[in-house]
């Protein structure tokens, strides 16, 4: 099965193919020791600022413009491929200030739609910060990160780590043999 198929042409480069335990073989980025930080406050976002976060867990970023918003698509040291976009804007501040981030990733439904419909199920009732939905050919993960009132520079890339992770295990899973009816 075909996996990770954006559903826009810029990213067409970024496919996932092949098995998920090639994803497994990196290593992942060192996950902080403690949970209090001295990180920058960033009160309101911009794609510089995405980009700090993904560079900070080696992640590649490249700009792009999806359903109107601007981003940048992210793709790990595995090679799954991140959408991250530009949410809540005020588009008369100069510059332009942004306070919400929209992570997604899309996954093709082919046919094993009824398998991914199901995998969805169980991702939305294991993963409390994001959701799984189907929109027209696509199964897509999102997870919605509100910057109101500010946010650490190490809380927007943990959020962008997490998100990764489930979007990871997501892969795998689809990759999986399925499993008898519960």
């Amino acid at each position: 099965m075909t996996r990770g198929l954006f559903r826009f042409g810029i990213l067409a480069s970024a496919l996932l193919v092949g098995a998920a335990p090639a994803l497994a073989q990196t290593a992942p980025p060192a996950r902080p020791t403690q949970r209090t930080t001295s990180s920058p406050l960033v009160q309101s976002l911009t794609t510089s600022d995405i980009a700090q976060a993904a560079v900070a867990l080696s992640y590649e970023t490249a700009p792009v413009e999806f359903d109107g918003a601007t981003g940048l698509t992210l793709t790990t040291g595995d090679g799954l491929p991140l959408l991250a976009l530009l949410q809540a804007c005020d588009e008369t501040a100069r510059p332009q200030r942004c306070f919400g981030l929209s992570l997604q990733a899309y996954f093709e439904l082919s046919a094993g739609a009824q398998r991914l419909r199901m995998l969805a199920d169980e991702f939305n009732r294991d993963v409390a910060f994001a959701k799984a939905y189907a929109e027209g050919e696509y199964m897509v993960l999102e997870h919605y990160v509100i910057v109101d009132g500010g946010v650490t520079r190490d809380n927007l890339a943990a959020n962008i780590l997490e998100f990764a992770d489930s979007v990871a295990g997501f892969a795998a899973a689809m990759d999986a043999p399925a499993q008898a009816q519960r």
